[in-house]
């Protein structure tokens, strides 16, 4: 695990993003970057708030919309 919070937040980040690189949020996608944020010291809602994040980014750039019952 990278000792360095910012690391740590940018590895998330990055993995979170890679989920979402296809359109489409798989149930186990989701459930090992949460697996992962806890390895990490964080609640597993942090990935949640970070999916909606990267997807309200998204839509406000006009560069893609999901509608993914999940989110």
């Amino acid at each position: 695990m990278p000792s360095d919070i910012n690391t740590r937040e940018k590895y998330l980040n990055d993995m979170v993003c890679l989920m979402l690189a296809d359109g489409h949020i798989k149930n186990e996608e989701v459930m090992c970057c949460k697996l992962i944020a806890k390895s990490f010291g964080y609640k597993p809602e942090v990935i949640d708030a970070m999916i909606l994040d990267i997807i309200r980014e998204l839509d406000a750039e006009d560069e893609i919309t999901f509608d993914n019952p999940i989110f």
